[in-house]
């Protein structure tokens, strides 16, 4: 049996109105996501500014002795290739 013009159409509609749905709903997660991402890149933010402000008060050996064990937290946790750690030896070795 052949569906009609109308059947038919009517199945479209409700296929795209499905897929409206479906699309809302990812929207709705991204839109948590990056609120999520806004929220860890602001206490990002508040952890490098007393990382910062603590580093001040620091001699250079204890400088240097916080900088080894960061290098060796990211090499620990399989990171050690990451391109942000050559930056961090340079600044240890300029330490020395």
């Amino acid at each position: 049996m052949n569906k009609t013009t109308e059947q038919l159409l009517t199945e479209l509609n409700t296929m795209q109105t499905n897929h409206i749905k479906v699309l809302n709903e990812r929207i709705e997660v991204l839109t948590h996501t990056i609120e999520i991402d806004k929220i860890t890149i602001q206490t990002q933010e508040k952890t490098i500014k007393l990382y910062l402000d603590t580093v001040k008060n620091l001699t250079e050996t204890e400088k240097e002795i916080i900088l080894t064990l960061i290098i060796k937290a990211i090499e620990d946790i399989g990171l050690g290739e990451i391109e942000y750690l050559k930056p961090l030896q340079t600044i240890k070795n300029k330490l020395k």
